[in-house]
C-alpha cells in the first residue's frame, strides 16, 4: 500500500508489535522530538545492517501497529525477514528493540510525572478538568 502523499514517496507498513514496545517506541521518539516513523526506518535499517542474530522478542498478543516506510525499505525488509528465517512481527519488535537500545533517553531531560483526576461519581468534571490541565502543562515552558 502507497502513501496517499505526491510523489509516493512512502510505503505503509501494517503489521503488529507488542504493546510495551509501542508505547516505549512513542515516548522515546517523543523524548528525543522525532517522528516515530523515522525512528521505525532507522529501526529497521539498523536491523538490515545488523550482522549477528538478535535475541528473539516475545510477540504473544501483539497488537495492530501501522507507520510509513521511505519507498522500496517495505519489501526489502520482507525479503531480509524472510531470508534470516523470523516474522515479519518478530523482525519489526526486533528492529524497535534496537532503535531503542541505540537511542536511550537522557533521564535528566525526561521526567515522568503523573498526575490523576480521578472520582467515582459521573458528570463532576474529570474530563474538562483533565483537558484544562493537559492543556496548561503542554503550554508551560
Amino acid at each position: 500500500m502507497t502513501s496517499p502523499t505526491s510523489g509516493g514517496e512512502r510505503e505503509k507498513l501494517a503489521s503488529k508489535l507488542p504493546a510495551s514496545l509501542r508505547q516505549a517506541l512513542k515516548v522515546r521518539a517523543a523524548q528525543l522530538s522525532t517522528d516515530v516513523q523515522d525512528a521505525v526506518t532507522d529501526g529497521i535499517q539498523a536491523w538490515r545492517a545488523h550482522a549477528e542474530p538478535l535475541p528473539a522478542i516475545d510477540t504473544a498478543g501483539a497488537e495492530s501497529f501501522g507507520t510509513w516506510l521511505p519507498e522500496g525499505l517495505y519489501d526489502d525488509f520482507k525479503r531480509d525477514c524472510a531470508t534470516r528465517g523470523v516474522s515479519y512481527i518478530q523482525g519489526l519488535a526486533q528492529s524497535v528493540a534496537l532503535w531503542l537500545e541505540q537511542n536511550p533517553a537522557d533521564e535528566e531531560d525526561a521526567p515522568t510525572r503523573r498526575i490523576i483526576v480521578c472520582n467515582q461519581k459521573g458528570g463532576v468534571g474529570k474530563t474538562a478538568v483533565t483537558a484544562g490541565l493537559a492543556q496548561a502543562l503542554a503550554e508551560a515552558p
